[in-house]
């Protein structure tokens, strides 16, 4: 049975997690509205095992990476600085925080291994796993309808004629997973979790590296049915390769741009699901412009494509930079109920969004005289342009009770003695709530 011995582990990682039940523990993201917490091997089990699990949001969603070894009994377990290794005679496993959101799962092979697939069990709560692949199995090069023009594609781009790229994935997202929240994210409680569009984060394809710096790019595979993450390798290159090799598999946000879309004079939108009564106070949209002074808006409609009253979120200048845009919406700001809306976002024809396998449906409208800053009160013809959405989402007040408060100052409520020197029977309110 494998034990980690606390006496000889590294400064670092004394210092960075907790040890209990032959598992390390750390909370790698103490954010009370959007929680990240990780363990390295399982404390359910009565040994280190080498498992990843990465839980979000209070552990509303988490998922657990598990290397397939049915043999431990040879295996040792040690740090060296920051990483925590589980190592046996033909394979080491390191585990390492790369930042407060994402995490390496470093792997050797010391041999040639008898197939080209290093396996991983794999188990989720809460998640869905959307594959993104090459452009080119999405478009084709010559005449489309979509952006009225004839186009060229490649795995990473979609360009025009005169080569304007219409949309890029970036080379590294080519055959990477992107996760979501089930359930949560689009439409944001102000006083609730920050689950924004529902991201977890990104699976990419690790880039394996021989004792020579040869490189190869895995192809990962996700089978949610037999729970299986897998990593398959190039043949060629385990034929050619000088041992031991690597791989650098990544887990979790790591705040990559998925797929860039240019807005080009057409009105983009998502389907949010509003759960209750509320006010709109804001759209935020992830864009990127390639000059200043270029404008973008906001706006939601109902599901009959119908502005709502009030629907028209401020107007603002986006820049060169990449971010997370906020739109707010001026008083009177629009009332929400419990349906669904299509949240939109219209700019100029230099203008890129973000999107990726997230949501139901995304509709465009094509307008022929270009962006005017006016929402019309309706779309007359919207179409389903991509089977999955952009990354955008509405920030909005309930109009019912506030979200239950479950801890104060960091303790737990059932811990608080007392509020501001009063004994907790004496508090008759928080915030203005009993």
């Amino acid at each position: 049975m494998i034990n980690i011995d606390q006496e000889k582990l590294s400064q670092e990682v004394k210092q960075k997690y907790s040890v209990d039940n032959n598992t390390f523990f750390l909370t790698a993201k103490n954010d009370v509205k959007d929680k990240i917490e990780v363990e390295i091997g399982d404390s359910k089990q009565p040994e280190f095992l080498p498992q990843l699990k990465i839980k979000r949001w209070d552990n509303e969603v988490n998922l657990s990476i598990r290397l397939k070894e049915n043999d431990t009994e040879n295996a040792i377990i040690k740090t060296e600085e920051k990483k925590i290794i589980w190592e046996k005679e033909k394979i080491k496993i390191e585990f390492e925080e790369n930042s407060d959101e994402n995490f390496k799962l470093i792997w050797y092979l010391k041999s040639k291994p008898a197939t080209n697939k290093i396996e991983f069990s794999m188990k989720s709560k809460e998640l869905n796993f959307f594959y993104q692949p090459p452009l080119t199995e999405k478009y084709k090069t010559g005449y489309n309808d979509i952006f009225k023009r004839e186009i060229i594609v490649t795995e990473t781009e979609v360009k025009d004629k005169n080569n304007k790229i219409l949309v890029k994935r970036p080379e590294e997202v080519v055959g990477s997973f992107a996760i979501y929240h089930k359930t949560k994210g689009v439409m944001n409680r102000s006083d609730g979790k920050d689950y924004k569009v529902g991201e977890f984060g990104l699976i990419l394809p690790p880039i394996i590296t021989d004792s020579n710096g040869e490189t190869a790019k895995g192809k990962i595979n996700i089978d949610l049915k037999n729970k299986i993450y897998s990593v398959e390798i190039p043949q060629e290159f385990l034929d050619k390769a000088v041992y031991p090799i690597k791989g650098n598999d990544v887990f979790g946000y790591v705040g990559k741009a998925l797929t860039q879309l240019t807005i080009n004079d057409k009105i983009n939108g998502t389907l949010g699901v509003c759960p209750e009564s509320g006010t709109a106070d804001s759209i935020t949209v992830k864009l990127r412009g390639w000059g200043s002074g270029e404008k973008v808006k906001c706006a939601l409609y109902d599901t009959s494509y119908n502005l709502i009253t009030n629907g028209e979120t401020e107007e603002r200048d986006v820049g060169g930079a990449e971010g997370n845009y906020v739109f707010n919406f001026n008083a009177p700001k629009p009332t929400l109920s419990a349906q669904n809306y299509w949240i939109v976002v219209w700019g100029d024809n230099d203008v890129k969004c973000f999107y990726a396998f997230t949501m139901p449906e995304t509709i465009i409208y094509q307008y022929s005289e270009g962006y005017d800053g006016s929402f019309p009160s309706s779309l007359t013809s919207p179409s389903v342009f991509e089977t999955y959405g952009i990354h955008i989402w509405v920030t909005y007040t309930p109009s019912g009770p506030t979200t239950e408060i479950k801890s104060i100052n960091g303790l737990a409520i059932a811990d608080v003695k007392s509020i501001n020197g009063l004994a907790i029977a004496d508090v008759k309110s928080r915030n203005g709530l009993a």
